[in-house]
């Protein structure tokens, strides 16, 4: 499989500088996402590795989903590694596949509701020292409120959330399209209201910045630009 090179970050390599994502930058990252896991589940691949490790962030913004390397096909007979060990990271991993089911279009929407409550958070929502209590706390455990980490999330976030999140895959969004929808319903932009910025600060002069400001990032003169200057919203 040949890939893309990429100029840029990880979203974890700017979490971990900065903590968290706003809201609006949050929004705009997971709608390109859901752009590019539409795209490919249209074509019947299902990615099964979804996080903002996986995710890449170019200077002006553009989200790049990267590393296919233990996607499937959703006709695939086999949802196992060789060693019969199940595929995918599990802090994102939908409990369907924790419970040795196949993989589908919405184990990656699960994935994506995982990953936008850590854009939002800073942290994952079921976390364990041990990976088999991860798995079940996915399986067994409630989502965890995020307007109870901060109150300041809109509640229609929450139950975006929430429903990609959903135990019962039937229960989930029926495409990353419809829940791409409903995020650009609720901001009441749409794509043509998005603008990369003519002079984007450069991406490293902003984390070196934070880092700087690291005591309380958010206090910083850049905690309000989105992230190598990706968009306004209107």
């Amino acid at each position: 499989m040949v890939n893309e090179l990429i100029h840029g970050q990880t979203l974890k390599d700017v979490l971990n500088v900065r903590g968290k994502y706003s809201i609006s930058e949050a929004l705009d990252i997971m709608s390109q996402l859901c752009g590019a896991i539409y795209h490919a589940n249209q074509h019947n691949v299902i990615h099964r590795d979804i996080k903002p490790q996986n995710l890449y962030i170019t200077q002006d913004g553009t989200v790049k989903l990267g590393d296919f390397g233990i996607a499937t096909f959703s006709n695939a007979p086999s949802r196992v590694t060789r060693s019969n060990v199940v595929v995918g990271s599990v802090h994102y991993l939908a409990p369907e596949i924790s419970q040795g089911k196949p993989a589908s279009p919405q184990s990656d929407i699960y994935a994506m509701g995982i990953t936008f409550f850590e854009l939002l958070t800073g942290r994952v929502p079921f976390d364990d020292e041990s990976p088999v209590y991860v798995a079940l706390k996915h399986i067994k455990d409630k989502m965890p409120s995020i307007r109870k980490i901060n109150n300041k999330i809109p509640v229609q976030i929450e139950k975006i959330i929430n429903k990609a999140c959903a135990k019962n895959p039937d229960d989930r969004y029926k495409s990353a399209d419809e829940m791409k929808k409903e995020m650009l319903a609720m901001t009441n932009v749409s794509e043509v209201n998005l603008h990369v910025l003519t002079n984007p600060v450069d991406v490293d002069t902003i984390a070196l910045k934070l880092k700087e400001d690291y005591t309380n990032p958010y206090d910083s003169e850049y905690a309000n630009y989105v992230f190598v200057g990706r968009v306004h919203y209107h």
